[in-house]
């Protein structure tokens, strides 16, 4: 159970307790906030910063008198934290620094938004020494001004926030582990890399091209439809059992003896990726952090928040491992049951707590905006590196960067992925993969380029390009993949149903082609169903090196073989003969096609030939025009690099344009305070 401070405290030695009471307050006038910044500014602190008010003297001794007790009471239990130094070496009880604040700001009106911005906006301040309480607890508007502070800073200021949101949070001094103390994330896995993983390989846009899949309601009728695998049905309740898996004990073993194995094999100087171990000073690292109660905000469970990463963990979670005491601006508990129980109902207060001396806490839209202190947060994972920067920092627009490695050491580079807010060009997303070579770019709609996508991969005879365009193209054309032989593109939408392309060249893409470079075109086609099956052409492939023209058609109902016909084309001045055509048609009942037909057919294809070369060159300009662009993108951005690298920034890393002016003086909380 937790106990309160009560009002009236039962002391057996009374002159003792007084004796200890006088030392107290002779040492309280020794002492001094060890913070130069803060010692210097005093006066332009609030009166309710300097001095106590009768209430809060009064409480200031009953806290004196509890620990005293609480100390005789309990010898092996370590001091609590009751009334540390503020900002100008006045003694104030924990409970009266925080301020409930409610903020109006869109993103603060919920944990995670709060969370995220003290995690943000702070900078970390380790306890010296990290087994003891800190002698000192600044009021979170100073700590704002600061952007630094100890754990329990961080926590007395979100808590403020989750409080003037209805939250029913409490600040926690207990315990944790030496890497949530000390925001050591190199052992974690990054969660952006789970995120990033799973939308660029399981989400991927596919244009279908069918007529009833280009609205939402015909793609939800089509996955509705779709079967429902047996491995996910209910399984039975009265159906035959599976047989125990009598080899898991014996894969155990091989697995052991391969491991064995590798150790054999391994270098000695190879480096071995082990799991954290256990530091000596396990189960005594001092931490603070919050507490959020069931029952408002439409919290169902208890849970704790880490301020100093802005994630939420459950009450029983192993990194915390214990509890000395909770407090709120209303009341104060000590945990006087085992730690390993946990945080559970606590008695009612007794003691009507003073108001908080604190001035109101402010978040103003700059600090939304510009978030960490250097204007640039580095957060160190496992096998991976995270940069976030302040919109504006970069001249590129660069926000975010993650950086993965091969080696838990991170020696190597894997993959860089970056991030981007109103970019050149409007890119959004970049990404270097060192492995297979390949980058590659993603950017938003705009009016200047029609370029949504590109990928460039180096391969061992040449490159492959991978371009998506938006929808305002007027050939309907939504992807091209070049390769060094090849050209393949898709369209969607178009009105005689064409929706792929692919011409293969007997040499690579390095200038334009003339006729007897291209190999083969193949166009493919949707169903028309205006035509009869049999007449409409499903594929159309010009053999040019084999002076050939192939045509499929689509399948009729109750069929397994489409029908074909095969061209060869005329030379110079040479007459149609029928032998030149070659018909399987699968319909025994239609007619066959007179000669004239098959001459008119023959004639419109060439015809359509000719128009495909000149399509041919107008692709390859189209592909040399966009090598081009992703080329002196490249050169601006290695120029715009080098000159900040020069000194074009500021010493502190931001940019003048995100910055209008310094923080505001002190004067601003005086203000706060007397209204």
């Amino acid at each position: 159970m937790f106990h309160v401070i009560k009002e009236k405290a039962e002391i057996s030695e009374e002159e003792e307790m007084e004796k200890k009471r006088q030392e107290l307050k002779q040492t309280d006038q020794k002492e001094a906030p060890t913070n130069c910044w803060v010692s210097d500014h005093q006066e332009l602190h609030p009166e309710s910063y300097r001095i106590n008010s009768p209430a809060e003297t009064r409480l200031v001794t009953l806290a004196e008198n509890f620990q005293l007790q609480y100390s005789r009471q309990y010898p092996d239990r370590r001091p609590l934290l009751l009334c540390p130094l503020n900002e100008c070496g006045v003694r104030k009880f924990v409970s009266t620094t925080i301020r409930p604040s409610p903020t109006g700001r869109c993103g603060l009106q919920t944990w995670q938004g709060c969370a995220a911005l003290v995690a943000d906006l702070l900078m970390l301040e380790p306890l010296d020494p990290p087994t003891e309480l800190p002698s000192e607890l600044f009021s979170p508007t100073s700590v704002l001004r600061r952007q630094t502070g100890t754990c329990f800073d961080f926590a007395t200021l979100l808590c403020s926030l989750l409080l003037g949101i209805s939250y029913d949070a409490y600040c926690v001094s207990g315990y944790a582990d030496r890497q949530v103390c000390l925001l050591d994330r190199s052992q974690e896995r990054c969660p952006l890399l789970d995120t990033q993983k799973f939308v660029s390989t399981t989400i991927r846009p596919t244009p279908t091209g069918r007529c009833d899949l280009q609205t939402w309601q015909g793609c939800a009728a089509l996955v509705a439809d779709l079967p429902v695998s047996e491995q996910k049905q209910t399984e039975n309740k009265y159906g035959l059992r599976r047989p125990r898996n009598r080899s898991r004990h014996i894969l155990k073993q091989q697995e052991e003896k391969s491991h064995e194995a590798a150790a054999q094999k391994r270098e000695p100087g190879e480096e071995v990726e082990r799991p954290p171990s256990v530091h000596s000073l396990h189960g005594n690292w001092v931490h603070c952090w919050v507490l959020v109660l069931s029952g408002r905000s439409n919290v169902q469970e208890n849970f704790f928040i880490d301020p100093l990463t802005g994630n939420s963990f459950p009450t029983d979670h192993q990194r915390f491992l214990g509890i000395e005491s909770v407090w709120n601006h209303r009341s104060y508990y000590v945990n006087r049951q085992v730690c390993s129980s946990g945080c559970k109902a606590a008695l009612p207060r007794v003691f009507e707590m003073p108001r908080s001396w604190v001035g109101s806490i402010a978040i103003s839209e700059k600090d939304q905006v510009r978030r960490w202190p250097d204007g640039k947060k580095v957060t160190r994972f496992r096998k991976a590196n995270l940069e976030e920067f302040v919109p504006g920092v970069n001249a590129d627009g660069l926000v975010t960067r993650l950086t993965t490695y091969r080696d838990p050491s991170c020696s190597e580079v894997a993959m860089v992925k970056e991030w981007y807010s109103n970019g050149r060009d409007h890119l959004e997303e970049k990404e270097i993969n060192k492995l297979d070579g390949c980058i590659s770019e993603r950017f938003s709609p705009n009016k200047h380029t029609e370029i949504l996508f590109y990928r460039r991969k180096s391969l061992p005879s040449g490159a492959e390009q991978e371009v998506e365009f938006s929808c305002r193209r007027t050939d309907h054309l939504v992807r091209r993949v070049m390769l060094p032989r090849e050209v393949v593109d898709y369209f969607q939408d178009r009105i005689d149903f064409l929706y792929y392309r692919r011409i293969c060249f007997n040499e690579q893409l390095d200038s334009l082609p003339h006729e007897s470079d291209v190999l083969t075109i193949v166009e493919r086609f949707h169903r028309n169903t205006i035509k009869p099956a049999n007449e409409d052409v499903a594929q159309r492939e010009f053999l040019v090196s084999l002076n050939r023209i192939e045509l499929t058609f689509h399948l009729m109902d109750h069929h397994l073989i489409p029908s074909k016909m095969s061209f060869r084309m005329l030379k110079a001045h040479e007459r149609f003969r029928p032998d030149q055509v070659s018909i399987f048609q699968v319909d025994e009942s239609v007619r066959p096609l007179t000669s004239m037909t098959q001459l008119r057919m023959l004639t419109d294809l060439l015809d359509e030939l000719e128009q495909l070369f000149q399509t041919v060159k107008d692709v390859l300009s189209e592909v040399s025009e966009i090598t081009n662009f992703i080329e002196q993108r490249q050169e601006e951005e290695e120029e715009e690099l080098s000159s900040e690298e020069s000194g074009s920034t500021r010493s502190d890393g931001i940019s003048p344009d995100v910055l209008e002016q310094e923080d505001p003086e002190l004067q601003d909380v005086q203000d706060d305070s007397s209204s």
